[in-house]
């Protein structure tokens, strides 16, 4: 059975960032249009996936670091293009900012772990004036297995 969750105790509280503190203006769509194209064009092979990091797998598989690097600057420049348009959750900024009222000891650490780039979390935390907050982030590229997998909280 799974105990009442609190923050007492707690070290580090990780949070994603797309949906979760700010809603990013992205059209994924059109963008997993783009990389499942450009994955098909270099390797001549159909790229059937439901998911960026899916197709971002497949690369991974072909241990094809320089194309995995572009495949991650597209992403990037998508992601951030737009970022003036986010989208802030309002209720996600309050309690990052105010963590104290909530109960949260001042030592208690915030991460962000990510499916979206560095540079992406970034720039969002700093628009909504809360990167000092943070302690790690941990973004798309600096990973290889990608959420739910856990390497990004190892």
């Amino acid at each position: 059975m799974l105990k009442k969750s609190s923050f007492k105790d707690k070290k580090v509280l990780v949070f994603d960032l797309d949906g979760t503190i700010v809603k990013l203006n992205v059209n994924w769509k059109k963008l997993k249009q783009i990389l499942s194209e450009r994955y098909s064009k270099i390797y001549n092979t159909s790229c059937q996936f439901n998911s960026i990091s899916g197709c971002l797998s497949y690369v991974v598989s072909k241990d094809d670091k320089k194309e995995l690097g572009n495949f991650f600057d597209i992403i990037r420049e998508f992601e951030v293009k737009n970022i003036d348009n986010n989208t802030p959750i309002d209720e996600s900024i309050y309690f990052i900012k105010h963590k104290n009222e909530f109960g949260i000891d001042g030592g208690v650490k915030l991460a962000i772990l990510s499916l979206n780039s560095r540079k992406t979390i970034i720039e969002s935390l700093k628009k909504e004036e809360i990167l000092d907050k943070f302690d790690f982030i941990v973004g798309r590229e600096d990973v290889r297995r990608w959420k739910p997998e856990p390497e990004g909280l190892i």
